[in-house]
């Protein structure tokens, strides 16, 4: 079954279990208490917040490992509690550990300004309920 839902706020696409959010551009991307981190400064701790199983994870542990171009950005270098993670190639979001859903809401408003933003999640996983409350949902499935 295919269903599709298209909005000016975002089109999240499920695709054979993976989530895909495509969010239009438009919008800032400063937020406190909120670091932006080139790939050197990516410890294990932080790395380990992200899921080698997601969609996509090679595009994440890329970044992190300084493989190709990305931003990376944390709350905390020795003791992160959340992490996210962009690749440049076709701005992938990924989200590691707990960010708070106005952090997500936030960073995705911001990055809206300078292109399309895509998170890839597993369906049913916990940050689609918390982070992205509020965003219309379309999903396909099924033969694509």
């Amino acid at each position: 079954m295919t269903a599709l839902l298209t909005t000016m706020e975002a089109i999240i696409q499920l695709v054979g279990g993976a989530i895909i959010a495509v969010i239009p551009s438009g919008s800032g991307s400063c937020m406190k208490g909120t670091m932006s981190i080139p790939a050197h400064q990516a410890s294990p701790s932080l790395r380990g917040l992200f899921d080698v199983g997601q969609p996509l994870a090679i595009r994440c542990f890329a970044v992190l490992d300084d493989a190709i171009r990305g931003q990376i950005w944390t709350d905390d270098l020795a003791q992160p509690t959340w992490g996210a993670v962009q690749e440049a190639a076709f701005g992938t979001l990924f989200l590691g550990g707990r960010p708070e859903a106005s952090l997500v809401h936030q960073l995705i408003t911001g990055l809206r300004q300078e292109r399309d933003v895509a998170l890839a999640l597993w369906q049913g996983h916990p940050n689609i309920r918390r982070n992205l409350n509020g965003l219309k949902i379309s999903t396909i499935s099924d033969g694509i």
